[in-house]
C-alpha cells in the first residue's frame, strides 16, 4: 500500500497529501515513540508520542483544502510476538492519542477516517512468524510461537475497541485476501474512501509487490540459525545468502 501511495504521490497532490515513512521520514519520531509505547504501556512514553506526533503533524506542508493520507503500521505499535506482546493492545490508545493531537493541531472540526488492513488470522501468523524469524531472537518453532498468541488475530474485537474510543469516527477492516485481485491492491481500499475523481484514480499505477513471505522452510531455517547463537554480522550474511537462493521468481506488479 505505501510503496503505491509513495509512487502516486505527485498525481495525488492537488487533493491528498501523502504521508510515510520513506515519502517523510520526519514522522519517524513518532512512529518510534509509538512502537516504544507499545512495549511500556507507559503514560509518559505514550505522552511523548504525542509531543512528537504535534511537532510532525505541525510541520506538514498543506495547500488550502488538501487533506492528508496517512499510512504507517507503526502507528499499530509493535507486532504481536516482539517482547511479551501477544495482540496489538496498543493501538487503540496510540490511534486515540493521534486524534486528540491532530485534532489540536489541525482545529476542532477535522474529520478522521481509519483503513486497516488485516489477513485471514491462520496466514497472518504465518506472515507474523517469518518477519521476526528474520531477526536474531525468534528461536521457537511455529507451532510453539502460535501457541503464545491464541488471540492475536482477533482484528474484529481490535477494531471495535478502537470504533468505541475514536467515534463518530469511522474504523474500516479491510482483509488483504479480498484486494488481491484489484488492479492497485490494498492501496485501492484507502483510495476507495479517498472518494477520487475517477479520471484521476485511472492514471493511477501500481507498484512492484512486497512483504511475500517466502515458504516456511525458510523462515524454520531462520530460526534454527538463530539458536546457533552467530555473530550479527555472519547470522545477517547468512540469511541474506538463503533468501538470495530462494528467489527464483521476477516480483509480481501490484
Amino acid at each position: 500500500m505505501q510503496d503505491c501511495l509513495r509512487l502516486n504521490r505527485a498525481l495525488l497532490e492537488h487533493l491528498w497529501r501523502v504521508e510515510t515513512l520513506l515519502a517523510n521520514p520526519a514522522m519517524r519520531h513518532a512512529t518510534n515513540a509509538a512502537r516504544d509505547y507499545s512495549l511500556s504501556s507507559d503514560p509518559e512514553d505514550l505522552a511523548l508520542c504525542q509531543a512528537h506526533l504535534a511537532v510532525w503533524l505541525g510541520q506538514i506542508p498543506r495547500a488550502p483544502g488538501q487533506r492528508l493520507m496517512i499510512s504507517s503500521e507503526d502507528f499499530a505499535g509493535h507486532m504481536p510476538g516482539v517482547g511479551d506482546l501477544t495482540r496489538y493492545d496498543a493501538l487503540t490508545p496510540i490511534l486515540s492519542a493521534f486524534v486528540k493531537t491532530a485534532g489540536a493541531v489541525f482545529g476542532g472540526d477535522t474529520g478522521f477516517s481509519v483503513l486497516i488492513t488485516t489477513r485471514d488470522p491462520p496466514s497472518w501468523l504465518r506472515s507474523l512468524y517469518w518477519q521476526q524469524s528474520t531477526g536474531r531472537l525468534l528461536t521457537d518453532d511455529f507451532d510453539a510461537f502460535a501457541a503464545r498468541l491464541p488471540e492475536a488475530g482477533d482484528h474484529a474485537a481490535m477494531a471495535q475497541d478502537l470504533r468505541h474510543r475514536i467515534a463518530p469516527w469511522p474504523v474500516t477492516l479491510t482483509a488483504l485476501e479480498g484486494v488481491k485481485d484489484r488492479p492497485l491492491g490494498p492501496a485501492d481500499d484507502i483510495l476507495d474512501l479517498a472518494d477520487l475523481p475517477a479520471e484521476l484514480r485511472a492514471q493511477l499505477i501500481a507498484s512492484p509487490l512486497r512483504n511475500a513471505s517466502p515458504s516456511g522452510d525458510l523462515a524454520a531455517t531462520y530460526v534454527a540459525l538463530n539458536r546457533l547463537g552467530l555473530a550479527s554480522d555472519v547470522l545477517k550474511r547468512r540469511k541474506e545468502d538463503l533468501r538470495q537462493a530462494a528467489v527464483s521468481k521476477p516480483p509480481q506488479t501490484r
